[in-house]
């Protein structure tokens, strides 16, 4: 569940940045969904990067976040919403996600050792069972944060130069 919670924040974190700046800037950009069909297609990340690449000039691919994790988290999300069976409770990639990361960061690590050997470069040749741990939960915590910290920056780089204001605590 709390994957579909992060996965969902940094949707919404994307769509609410393209939304401040059509309105603060009085642009229009990402509302010709048309234009970047085959983007999206090739999943949420791929399809917003696109976006601020043609319309911002922000190329995601220099910031510091692993784009693949930021995937890999909604691909969890979707795996968990809508899993390929009812037959069991476990979590399970898609044969399409498990070609597309075969070590998923988010794989069983009993699965992984036990079918993916100890080479980091194999994977599995199947699809893997999910496991949201405490520690990868906060590591793709940590891993959106530094996302949505550096596009801020690209975005809104005058904010970084305004001083905050601290109000005085009540005690």
């Amino acid at each position: 569940m709390c994957i579909s919670f992060l996965a969902a924040t940094l949707h919404w974190y994307i769509e609410g940045s393209i939304s401040e700046i059509n309105t603060t800037l009085g642009r229009d950009i990402g509302r010709d969904r048309e234009k970047y069909r085959t983007a999206f297609k090739q999943g949420r990340i791929n399809g917003y990067r696109a976006v601020f690449r043609e319309e911002l000039n922000i190329e995601w691919e220099k910031g510091p976040s692993d784009l693949g994790l930021l995937e890999q988290i909604i691909l969890a999300r979707n795996s968990s919403q809508h899993p390929l069976t009812i037959a069991t409770l476990s979590v399970y990639q898609s044969e399409e996600d498990a070609r597309k990361y075969p070590r998923a960061f988010f794989a069983d690590e009993a699965e992984l050792e036990l079918f993916g050997g100890a080479d980091e470069s194999e994977g599995l040749m199947m699809p893997c069972r999910l496991e949201i741990t405490k520690e990868k939960l906060f590591a793709a915590i940590a891993e959106v944060d530094a996302f949505a910290a550096w596009l801020e920056q690209q975005l809104w780089p005058q904010r970084a130069e305004e001083p905050e204001e601290i109000e005085d605590a009540v005690l």
